[in-house]
């Protein structure tokens, strides 16, 4: 019997655990081989229920631990993803997302690693070099077709997806059998020619799409140049939307839509904001409400900033923790800090 057998046997039908049940014991234990493995888990409520902060610091078993005691509901496990890349075929038609994906395995090679939801499927690959996601959306829709699994984000690896079903891993292994650095390797411009490949092959079968977004060397479009030239404003904005609590009327819910269209960030990041609601959004209406964002309004991306500082004072520490300790590591100990312009922007 597989490791995930195991764990959906575990889990069985619940929704909601004690935090000192056994069941919480055992998420502990199977979180923390796969940090041995070299993945990166965090509690996950259906698809994107997730913690303030996820995107940031180091996940360290004392991590997974309070995570998983203070999580009750966030019983699916994801896997945050950068260096673990994720493609993810997200084609409701099968003989597409067939095509789709012996396209990703010609250009990429076969992983042991797929993972099947409620359709298409995802492949995993490691890239010791991390990059933002690259989305294919198509053009009068705001679904994504294929998306590319990069920083600031994380796929749901063992659990139900909210129609029902469990998610499974179809390929020869699982994250929980399989180290991460015995992935296929692959390295950013790989992953990029990939982007142009399948742009070029859902053209071909009849899909309009979106323009490409550009490299996220441009910022937003509020932005202006500062001395920290080199800072990645719209993953510092998805950072700071994590910890901003979703207790908004109306007004300001749609302010913080202009303001993660500032940012650069996309509607998956809204509808995840959204999600944080206390109340189930009608059909329709997440989506709706960002469409909407078609007026000029005096909102930037520093919105996103003010509110999370109101929110957590802290905050900012934890982000850029890991950076400086990855800038003095490539750079020595002379490295410049980021305290020096934390709170320019």
């Amino acid at each position: 019997m597989n490791s995930y057998t195991l764990y959906r046997e575990e889990l069985g039908d619940c929704r909601y655990v004690d935090c000192q049940s056994d069941i919480v014991k055992s998420l502990i234990e199977f979180r923390t081989n796969l940090l041995q493995l070299g993945y990166e888990p965090i509690p996950v409520q259906d698809k994107s229920g997730l913690h303030a902060g996820w995107t940031g610091g180091e996940i360290t078993l004392e991590r997974i631990e309070t995570e998983t005691r203070f999580g009750t509901q966030k019983l699916n496990t994801g896997i945050r993803t950068g260096r673990l890349v994720g493609v993810d075929i997200d084609l409701r038609n099968p003989e597409h997302s067939a095509e789709i994906s012996k396209l990703v395995q010609e250009k990429l090679g076969p992983s042991p690693l797929r993972r099947r939801g409620a359709k298409g499927e995802m492949i995993c690959y490691y890239n010791p070099n991390p990059i933002p996601k690259i989305v294919a959306s198509p053009n009068v829709s705001s679904t994504t077709l294929v998306e590319i699994f990069g920083t600031s984000r994380q796929f749901v690896a063992y659990g139900r997806h909210p129609e029902g079903m469990w998610y499974e891993w179809v390929g020869e292994g699982e994250p929980a059998t399989v180290p991460l650095v015995e992935l296929p390797l692959v390295t950013p411009g790989q992953l990029y020619e990939l982007e142009a490949a399948v742009r070029t092959r859902l053209e071909d079968l009849g899909y309009e799409l979106k323009p490409k977004r550009e490299s996220r060397t441009d910022q937003p479009k509020s932005y202006r140049a500062y001395n920290n030239d080199d800072e990645d404003v719209t993953d510092l904005c998805r950072a700071a939307l994590q910890v901003i609590p979703n207790d908004l009327d109306r007004e300001e819910w749609i302010n913080v839509a202009y303001a993660c269209q500032d940012a650069g960030l996309d509607l998956s990041d809204f509808r995840e904001f959204s999600n944080r609601w206390g109340e189930t959004h009608k059909s329709g209406a997440i989506e709706a409400a960002w469409n909407s964002c078609n007026n000029p309004r005096a909102i930037t991306f520093r919105k996103l900033l003010g509110m999370a500082d109101d929110a957590d004072p802290d905050w900012r520490r934890r982000y850029y923790e890991p950076i400086r300790e990855a800038r003095q590591q490539l750079r020595g100990v002379g490295a410049r800090s980021t305290r020096g312009y934390e709170r320019d922007i």
